[in-house]
């Protein structure tokens, strides 16, 4: 995964109503992952089956994302329940600009890499780097600082 960024990172109450609780479950991260994917999907969950053979598609995606171990709890929590999952937008786009920062600023990405890496257009990572940059010089200098000095 990502590391945690310095300056945004989300909680449920963030998220809308199905992924809030797919946060408390299985945790911000892993329900990002979910709804990159099958956010906007209609999903349903039976109750849960050893039986690989058994599962649905909802149940049979659900694993390949975040495993068996976490799937048993939100198959638990939503069994019988039909639901269009969020696609959770915002949170998505401010992580993702998050990100794009993180990379930008303390690993020396450019912003052409960037626009690859995040598959958004050039012209789109410079207004984010733009729109954060005096907040993000005095963060990085920040931990420049911190590096030199060895504090923790």
């Amino acid at each position: 995964g990502h590391p945690v960024s310095i300056a945004y990172n989300p909680t449920a109450k963030d998220f809308p109503k199905y992924a809030r609780t797919m946060v408390e479950l299985i945790g911000v991260e892993k329900t990002l992952q979910y709804t990159q994917t099958y956010g906007g999907h209609i999903v349903y969950f039976r109750a849960w089956q050893d039986d690989k053979s058994t599962w649905k598609e909802s149940t049979s995606n659900l694993v390949k994302i975040i495993g068996v171990k976490l799937a048993k709890k939100v198959v638990a929590e939503f069994k019988g329940e039909s639901f269009t999952m969020p696609r959770c937008s915002l949170v998505m786009a401010r992580v993702t600009s998050q990100r794009i920062l993180d990379d930008y600023f303390l690993n020396g990405f450019t912003s052409i890499q960037l626009s690859k890496k995040y598959k958004r257009h050039e012209r789109r990572i410079r207004q984010i780097i733009e729109q954060h940059q005096r907040e993000w010089i005095k963060v990085y200098k920040t931990m420049r600082l911190i590096q030199k000095v060895g504090v923790e």
